[in-house]
């Protein structure tokens, strides 16, 4: 059909149907307030408001008032208002002068000063009086561009202003929690994600400023510390006190800075943020624990402190965090296996005994990164510490059967050994294991090295590894690798032949 026939069948439709077109509104004739805006141009705006502030401000109210009259006046606001913020960036002076002179009921106005002292570099005289005068402000239609002000959240690119340092903001920051809507729900929904969701709400950006207020607190006081001054204690103690949006977004972010609240104050820690970790008091557990374990910091102080024993309780509440947690309890253990200064087979038998299946094969994949992180020396270390033990009982069932899954896991931790590969190969051998699975990494870490040091028990385990695989195989020219330097390293024909057998079973020819 020709241009000129679709253009004469829509003509005929809007004539048959009028009620149905959407016609646009009549665009208004002459002069509008645009004509009259301010320059968009940064260096021309801060001359225009130098030179001439009055007429410069009633045009900005005048193009704020017509911003939301229709898409088009919002757009050109938008290029305004940015306008405004990158002048009060530079001049965070002006910014002073500016909601002064506007005065209340300007919301798009103060958003976009706001916005421009979020990025700006005041000094320290001029940064308390940007506080107190913001305080000042009506705060409730801008309350979560202020909290991002003074959480720390610049714009991309920008390095925040330290206002946590300056008396003054406590003030601003205790303000704008009490015009929070305790009911209000995070700007992010929908996301399996409480940390992202807490950070995106004005609650977890106030909670950020008093980590950071503490902090500040902290460190000025040196020697002297003794813990959260009473005040702001009983303050953020009452703020994370109640079950709404509000009070949860604060815990959540308090509760990713444990290991910090619990160096700076253990008392108050112990008191009111170990609570909400408790699966059994506290309907907030699953939020606390994957605030936690979003950062996963923590001290041999804190484990001791009866900590560890609530984290490796929480494995079989594992289903019951969001998805950044799930991923990130086994890969926390892991690491506390292998760094922390509490003997791990002190709490390894809890931890198979209440696991599942897929925790212990997450554990041991994590298990797997964290050797590969480490010098030769000190897996060995590993080895005598925990490993030999470790290994030894699961082979005999001890707490529970060793599944074929968690062995193939675990099948590449030997080749991490040196003096004590050979054992390690034993012990691996003596297991029933499920073969190389689509993410096994044990033909990753299987290399001339491994096959140098005990050329014969590397060929029998990868030979054990084959038997037990099954379905479609990607990595045959992984297997012919290991082949070849089998072969270079002198290892016996007959398991090399089998080798072969097991590749032809899988689909492919070893040469």
């Amino acid at each position: 059909m020709s241009y000129d026939a679709v253009t004469a069948a829509l003509a005929e439709l809007c004539a048959a149907h009028p009620e149905v077109i959407d016609r646009e509104p009549p665009r208004p004739q002459g002069p509008t307030v645009w004509s009259e805006a301010p320059p968009t141009d940064k260096v021309e705006l801060h001359e225009r408001l130098t030179n001439e502030f009055p007429s410069t401000v009633a045009a900005l109210v005048a193009c704020e008032a017509a911003a939301t009259s229709n898409w088009d006046d919002e757009r050109q606001w938008d290029v305004l208002a940015g306008a405004v913020s990158a002048v009060v960036q530079d001049w965070p002076e002006m910014g002073l002068e500016l909601v002064g002179a506007v005065g209340a009921g300007h919301a798009l106005i103060a958003q976009a000063v706001i916005r421009g002292w979020t990025m700006s570099h005041p000094d320290t005289e001029l940064a308390p009086r940007i506080l107190d005068r913001t305080a000042t402000m009506e705060l409730e239609p801008i309350v979560g561009w202020v909290t991002a002000m003074v959480g720390g959240f610049a714009v991309s690119g920008s390095t925040p202003v330290e206002w946590f340092t300056y008396i003054q903001s406590e003030e601003l920051a205790k303000k704008c929690w009490e015009l929070i809507d305790p009911t209000t729900p995070s700007t992010l929904q929908g996301a399996n994600d409480h940390t992202m969701t807490a950070l995106n709400h004005p609650a977890g950006h106030l909670a950020e400023y008093w980590v950071e207020r503490v902090g500040h607190l902290w460190r000025t006081s040196g020697e002297s510390w003794r813990g959260i001054p009473q005040e702001i204690a009983e303050y953020i103690a009452h703020s994370i006190s109640e079950e709404n949006p509000r009070s949860e977004a604060a815990a959540v972010r308090f509760c990713r800075y444990l290991a910090f609240f619990h160096q700076a104050d253990p008392d108050w820690c112990k008191q009111y943020l170990f609570p909400l970790f408790n699966w059994e008091d506290s309907p907030r557990a699953s939020a606390a624990w994957s605030g936690f374990l979003s950062a996963g910091q923590w001290t041999n102080k804190l484990l001791a402190d009866e900590f560890l024993g609530m984290l490796v309780s929480t494995v079989c509440h594992r289903d019951q965090l969001d998805k950044p947690g799930q991923r990130n309890l086994p890969a926390l253990l892991a690491r506390l296996t292998v760094a922390a200064d509490v003997d791990p087979l002190l709490w390894l038998k809890d931890f198979v005994t209440d696991s599942s299946v897929s925790d212990r094969v997450d554990w041991a994949q994590a298990i797997r990164h964290q050797l590969s992180s480490l010098d030769a020396d000190s897996v060995e270390q590993q080895w005598g510490r925990w490993m030999h033990t470790y290994l030894s009982d699961r082979v005999s069932s001890v707490p529970r059967r060793l599944d074929p899954q968690e062995a193939s896991a675990m099948a590449s931790w030997p080749l991490f050994l040196t003096e004590s590969i050979v054992s390690g190969i034993d012990l691996m051998l003596g297991t029933e294991n499920a073969g190389l699975q689509l993410h096994n990494l044990f033909l990753h870490d299987l290399g001339e090295e491994q096959i140098a040091q005990a050329p014969e028990k590397v060929a029998q385990l990868l030979l054990h590894m084959l038997r037990k695989t099954d379905g479609q195989f990607y990595r045959a020219d992984s297997v012919e690798r290991a082949h070849a330097q089998l072969n270079s390293a002198g290892v016996n024909a007959d398991i090399l032949r089998q080798i072969e057998e097991e590749a032809t079973r899988l689909g492919f020819t070893i040469q």
